[in-house]
């Protein structure tokens, strides 16, 4: 009868024929044949695993070949839990965490499952720093050595501090998490190596992370007699992207009664709910502040829901001033894509480029 177990078979190979008899005894003179090999060799342990670092979210392993007649392929751990499989002697292991040391061992598998012992461990820690968040107290310096820096907490730089990036550096920033300067922020990339700001996100939006903002007690830009800047505040040759997150936020860069200098960046694809460009966003401004040489694109405000403020809405998309007093030069930034939304209070956006409002503005070359 079918189906029939036997028990005790020595490793090596087995045939089966199975012949079919009618009541009077005739014998199928074709039988179903089968033959298999019964494999209870374990393949050898994997030899000299390796582990290189690429980045910040991948680590590559490579190791030596096992011998095995009838080898399938290799199993990866991580920490000891499996998490891939593997025909030839190298995997690249991706979506980490940066500033992390994760260990890996492999075995060898067989197409009759038999699986070796694990290969001595390996070890490597992703590129990066972790900046759990709180204050910074003292002066200090991200290096491109310790780069990307991940903030998994807001971070804020005292009153009297300089926090300098060097150029090159990437900050990824978690989830609605942001950066406030009360003290000074000198970050100046150059052309060819900017410094970026960003979200940690693998597949990054906008209004992933909350902002960078130069609270009223940071230190302001200077600037000699013919205008160059030295000293101060600054972001120059920055990237920052996919900011403007939170219940109620004025842009991805904000300024209050700050003024930095914003030179030579590209502030693209971040969004924003509140009175404000998803952009740049300075308020109550009463000295200098330039923003020259920018590239501001892609950025989307979204009113700010709230039934006892329904006249909020968004203003300039792309840039927002409003200053007391001061001069206030936006020159030489290309301005485009920029979007503002309407409130049930307004009839019409405000200025999804630019909005600006008091004080001395000048608005010159831009695109």
């Amino acid at each position: 009868t079918s189906p029939k177990a036997y028990t005790g078979l020595i490793a090596g190979s087995h045939t089966f024929d199975v012949r079919a008899t009618d009541p009077a005894g005739n014998t199928d003179s074709t039988p179903a044949s089968y033959t298999w090999t019964i494999d209870t060799s374990v393949p050898t342990v994997p030899t000299g695993p390796s582990a290189a670092v690429i980045s910040d979210t991948q680590i590559n392993l490579s190791w030596t070949a096992s011998s095995d007649n009838n080898l399938a392929g290799y199993k990866i751990y991580r920490d000891g839990t499996y998490i891939a499989s593997s025909t030839t002697t190298s995997y690249s292991d991706t979506g980490l965490t940066g500033g992390t040391t994760y260990t890996f061992t492999v075995t060898a598998y067989d197409a009759a499952g038999n699986e070796s012992g694990q290969s001595t461990p390996v070890s490597a820690t992703t590129k990066g720093t972790i900046i759990s968040g709180g204050v910074i107290s003292s002066n200090t310096t991200w290096t491109l050595t310790n780069s990307p820096y991940i903030l998994t907490g807001s971070i804020v730089v005292s009153s009297g501090v300089i926090l300098t990036i060097e150029a090159g550096v990437t900050v990824k920033l978690d989830t609605l998490k942001s950066i406030q300067i009360d003290g000074t922020l000198i970050a100046r990339g150059t052309s060819s190596n900017k410094i970026t700001f960003t979200s940690k996100s693998s597949s990054p939006s906008a209004s992933d992370w909350g902002y960078i903002i130069f609270s009223n007690s940071s230190t302001d830009a200077a600037y000699d007699t013919n205008g160059i800047y030295t000293g101060g505040s600054i972001l120059e040759y920055c990237i920052v992207e996919y900011g403007g997150g939170g219940s109620i936020v004025y842009g991805a860069v904000q300024i209050d009664n700050a003024h930095p200098l914003i030179n030579y960046c590209t502030i693209r694809n971040n969004g924003r709910s509140g009175d404000g460009a998803s952009g740049i966003y300075a308020n109550n401004l009463s000295g200098t502040l330039k923003i020259t040489n920018n590239t501001i694109s892609n950025n989307t405000a979204t009113v700010f829901s709230n039934s006892s403020a329904p006249y909020f809405s968004s203003y300039g998309g792309g840039v927002y001033s409003s200053a007391s007093s001061g001069t206030v030069t936006i020159s030489n930034n290309n301005i485009s894509n920029n979007t503002s939304a309407v409130s049930s209070y307004y009839s019409s956006s405000r200025g999804g480029g630019v909005y600006a409002i008091n004080g001395t503005v000048t608005i010159s070359n831009n695109i």
